[in-house]
């Protein structure tokens, strides 16, 4: 039976709102879900003073491709084929959370754990596994990245992981950070464009699939 008491009242989430490094926090979770149109993942931290941040990441849709350009050596030099950016796509969902496993994990041990997933929901499912199995998942803290995703078209803005950058690492006391933005970020995705008019207590509306614009950056994955 219950009461009136205070034991069952939520206390409102605070959303993270700020672009740049963040220190010394902690994941949350790592989830896979889908419905009848479409798959994805969430990945939910939580900030040293409680802010809680939440990007949902959809899988690629081989039949809703956005062509990009391409660059070499800083130069534009044309544009993707709908083949070369679905490929492109995958490859970033799947950098995405190979850094957030290596955040945890040993870089020769993940490979080799991830190396014959099927899927998306396979993926996710060996990232979480090697976490867990790791022992790290409670003790592990995490400095990580964000930037502002403005869309001129919607007017909003929204905080998102950097695209084709080192997003996360393992928070070590009194070494330094090595995880960075790029030269375009940092001029482009700093600043909120169109301001969320709710409160830091209030879900920006929308999830976001993977942003970002610019140069992408070599890896040596195995994606």
């Amino acid at each position: 039976m219950s009461g009136y008491g205070f034991a069952d009242i939520e206390k409102p989430v605070k959303y993270l709102r700020e672009a740049g490094l963040h220190k010394n926090a902690k994941l949350v979770d790592l989830k896979y879900d889908a419905t009848e149109k479409y798959e994805y993942f969430d990945i939910e931290i939580e900030t040293t003073d409680g802010a809680t941040f939440r990007e949902r990441t959809f899988a690629p849709n081989p039949d809703k491709v956005f062509p990009r350009k391409k660059y070499e050596g800083g130069k534009e030099v044309g544009m993707e084929t709908e083949a070369e950016a679905f490929a492109r796509s995958i490859n970033e969902v799947s950098t995405k959370l190979f850094y957030l496993g290596l955040a945890f994990v040993e870089e020769k041990e993940l490979k080799a754990s991830v190396a014959k997933a099927k899927d998306l929901k396979d993926f996710v499912e060996k990232v979480n596994k090697a976490i867990t199995l790791s022992g790290n998942r409670d003790t592990t803290s995490l400095n990580f990245l964000t930037v502002w995703s403005n869309s001129d078209s919607k007017q909003r803005s929204n905080l998102v992981l950097p695209a084709r950058t080192q997003w996360v690492e393992a928070y070590k006391e009194g070494f330094p950070v090595q995880i960075k933005l790029n030269k375009w970020q940092l001029e482009n995705q700093m600043t909120e464009k169109y301001p969320f008019q709710g409160t830091s207590s209030d879900a920006p509306a929308g999830d976001q699939t993977i942003s970002g614009e610019g140069v992408a950056a070599d890896t040596d994955l195995p994606f």
